[in-house]
């Protein structure tokens, strides 16, 4: 589960999409363990389960992208408020371990300030510069660049690896089974009677 880039934004901000985009730092909270306890609901309590903090905001980058010297007002996002956002999901994270009691495997949390580069926000001037993330991880100090989506992709597999050999290791027969690829799901889909395009 990776949300909360977009949700970081402030929605007080002048910008009419970030403010559509912001959620308010409880109801993200709330949202995460909600989408958590849905997924174990559909696909059983043994269901392992990854939460992605969201990525830190090159604060330098994303203010030189924005071009306007600051007069459109502040920014949107900024590295501070996404690392409160990061701090949130890390809480859900523990709340669905917690429930998770009774043999359930636990929840496993990544954080991405770490991967980034990003040390804790909320400093200034030099302090703030020093825990900067690598800007090179970013296309605009906002979205990831190849660089950045790479790192992102090892910081994730790097949690999510144990994962699957603990379940490939839990496997009957002659060893490990793949996960179905798209083709065999869209095929499964169509057998049951929901067809590719429905959400049923």
């Amino acid at each position: 589960m990776w949300l909360g880039a977009n949700d970081a934004a402030d929605p007080g901000s002048a910008d009419p999409l970030a403010a559509a985009q912001g959620v308010p730092l409880e109801r993200y909270r709330a949202n995460l363990v909600a989408v958590g306890r849905g997924v174990r609901t559909r696909l059983g309590p043994a269901t392992p389960l990854v939460v992605v903090g969201p990525p830190p905001v090159c604060d330098v980058g994303y203010r030189a992208a924005r071009g306007d010297g600051g007069a459109a007002g502040p920014p949107s996002r900024s590295d501070a408020r996404t690392a409160r956002y990061e701090a949130a999901a890390r809480e859900a994270a523990e709340a669905l371990s917690a429930e998770g009691s009774g043999g359930a495997p636990r929840v496993v949390f990544v954080g991405l300030r770490e991967a980034f580069g990003a040390g804790p926000a909320g400093g200034s001037g030099a302090e703030a510069r020093a825990g900067a993330p690598d800007p090179s991880l970013f296309d605009d100090g906002l979205h990831l660049s190849p660089a950045g989506q790479a790192t992102a992709a090892e910081a994730v597999w790097a949690a999510v690896a144990p994962l699957v050999a603990a379940r490939r290791g839990r496997g009957g027969g002659g060893g490990a089974r793949e996960p179905p690829g798209w083709r065999e799901l869209a095929e499964a889909k169509v057998r049951a009677g929901t067809g590719p395009d429905d959400d049923g």
